[in-house]
């Protein structure tokens, strides 16, 4: 149409008509282009988010892979562990060794081999065994020693007997805070909580989390001392054989913290077992399998707990599994030498 205005303005000598028709057809052809280009995006687009959604199947079918190995090596060597226990059990009565306990289930001690390598074509698995025996249970720990750990990590003293006395107030059976601890009308006061103390026995260690004045740094320091799991090992009488526990006691009895008696621990005795083998008495324990797969580039861990407590003579029995996600900036925890008031 502009063309067509400015028509009078051209020279008599050129054809209007054809010079018409070229600027019509390079709209054409321009706007032919244009849609090319747009198709093109838009294809490369659609091939892009394929590509990535493919990579994302294949990444997650991988890592399932890796669970499923994960998983059957943490039942194989639970199995095999307990080819050797038989083993254990048919020379231990040969040799007239068992005692008989109240529950009439035979009891003794055995060693394993404390890890355990599996190779499933190109992905290598280890399987590690740890006692949950010689940890603190929270469910029973007292608050001095709750509080005599959270110290002996650097935790001012105020904080460390707040979060104990919370810890006590979340897994006692009322509403009435101890001194130091928190309810529910302490939880309610945050607006970010929508949570309340549970007035019960933790269910796991990763509510811990929830406790009023517990943070992430407190929990990855102090979460391989811990369980939820009932010790046979007497620990509420500070027998533990956990390296780890066995330095935080030593530590509140060189720092008398709260004035309480903490004795003397020996160093933990290895039993005849050696450095590569993990005695085996009646309890729970942490089984623990990570898998690595070098062409992928992937690894999973899970941690198993198992129930071997042998009572009536019961094989042992996975009680809970779950997958352990490593944090992406790892925390690096350091012993207090001094109470930090």
């Amino acid at each position: 149409m502009i063309f067509r205005r400015l028509s009078h303005l051209l020279p008599r000598s050129i054809n209007k008509n054809h010079l018409f028709a070229g600027a019509e057809r390079g709209g054409v052809l321009f706007w032919t282009l244009t849609l090319c280009l747009v198709l093109a995006a838009l294809v490369t687009s659609i091939t892009y988010t394929s590509m990535k959604y493919e990579r994302a199947i294949v990444t997650l079918q991988n890592r399932q892979k890796l669970y499923d190995i994960a998983e059957d090596n943490i039942s194989t060597a639970i199995f095999e562990s307990r080819l050797l226990l038989h083993t254990h059990q048919i020379a231990d009565a040969q040799s007239d060794s068992f005692e008989l306990s109240d529950s009439n289930a035979r009891v003794s001690t055995w060693s394993i081999p404390q890890k355990w390598v599996f190779q499933t074509r190109s992905i290598k698995t280890i399987v590690s065994f740890t006692s949950e025996n010689d940890k603190v249970n929270l469910n029973m720990a007292a608050p001095a020693l709750l509080s005599a750990i959270f110290a002996s990590y650097g935790v001012h003293k105020q904080e460390a007997l707040n979060l104990a006395a919370a810890i006590h107030d979340w897994r006692d059976h009322d509403n009435i805070p101890i001194p130091f601890g928190a309810e529910a009308d302490a939880y309610m006061k945050h607006s970010k909580a929508v949570y309340k103390p549970r007035n019960g026995p933790f269910q796991s260690i990763g509510e811990l989390n929830y406790v009023k004045g517990m943070t992430p740094q407190i929990f990855s320091c102090i979460k391989d001392l811990i369980t939820i799991y009932p010790s046979l090992s007497g620990m509420t009488k500070y027998t533990s054989q956990h390296k780890g526990l066995i330095k935080i006691i030593q530590w509140a009895r060189e720092n008398q913290w709260l004035d309480v008696f903490w004795p003397d621990l020996p160093a933990p005795a290895s039993q005849g077992a050696g450095v590569d083998k993990i005695i085996i008495t009646p309890g729970y324990y942490t089984v623990t399998a990570t898998s690595v797969d070098p062409r992928s580039n992937q690894r999973i861990t899970l941690e198993a707990i198992v129930d071997a407590s042998f009572q009536n003579l019961r094989p042992p029995k996975i009680v809970a599994i779950y997958e352990v996600f490593t944090p992406e900036n790892l925390i690096h925890c350091k012993r207090a030498e001094k109470i930090h008031d």
